[in-house]
């Protein structure tokens, strides 16, 4: 499939495709009738996936979205339907996956800067000021989200994370060590000095 083959042809998520540092923003209604605004998440990196019922790509990436939801909560990801369906039809489609985030229904006016789509599935990336900095045609990983964010220092690597922690660990063990060592340095210095006071105070009294 050609949005397949765009996967391996194109490099994105990996580098922003530009700079975009004016703020977008947009309004669409979810599944629930609410009216969901983009820019109700500014201060959040926000994930917009837009996809559709039929495409099968699509539907193998959502649990992949739902994990990193699940995972990163200080993400906010979105769902767009790109098609056009009554939130009914679309509530009944999903009760399958348990979403765990909002699906929003498409307009027929076009989402500036993320429309016009090469394919869906197609995944933007939206930075805490409101600018959209990425934006990847084809499937998306949960691990291609997190190496993402881990570049942008949004998330930490779990290695490095224990690799840290173990640093840490090992500097506390090494002061703490140090610290017993000059405890028992001082005591012995001590009890030498005691000693020595005891041996001239008995030559003075001979």
């Amino acid at each position: 499939m050609k949005t397949t083959r765009l996967l391996f042809t194109l490099l994105l998520l990996s580098t922003p495709l530009f700079s975009q540092a004016t703020p977008t923003n947009f309004t669409l209604t979810d599944i629930t009738g609410n009216k969901v605004n983009l820019s109700d998440f500014r201060g959040q990196w926000v994930v917009v996936n837009f996809w559709a019922t039929w495409c099968a790509p699509c539907l193998k990436e959502i649990p992949e979205f739902i994990a990193f939801q699940d995972r990163y909560p200080q993400i906010q990801v979105l769902g767009i339907d790109f098609e056009q369906q009554t939130p009914v039809q679309l509530r009944t489609f999903l009760k399958k996956f348990n979403i765990n985030y909002p699906q929003l229904m498409v307009k027929d006016v076009p989402l500036t800067p993320f429309e016009p789509l090469k394919g869906l599935p197609t995944t933007a990336i939206v930075n805490p000021g409101g600018a959209m900095i990425s934006k990847h045609t084809g499937p998306i990983t949960i691990e291609m989200l997190e190496n993402f964010f881990r570049r942008e220092k949004v998330i930490s690597d779990p290695k490095v994370e224990q690799r840290a922690k173990e640093a840490a660990k090992a500097k506390a063990e090494a002061e703490a060590q140090a610290t017993e060592i000059k405890a028992a340095t001082e005591a012995r210095a001590k009890a030498k000095a005691k000693s020595a006071a005891k041996a001239k105070a008995k030559a003075k009294a001979k």
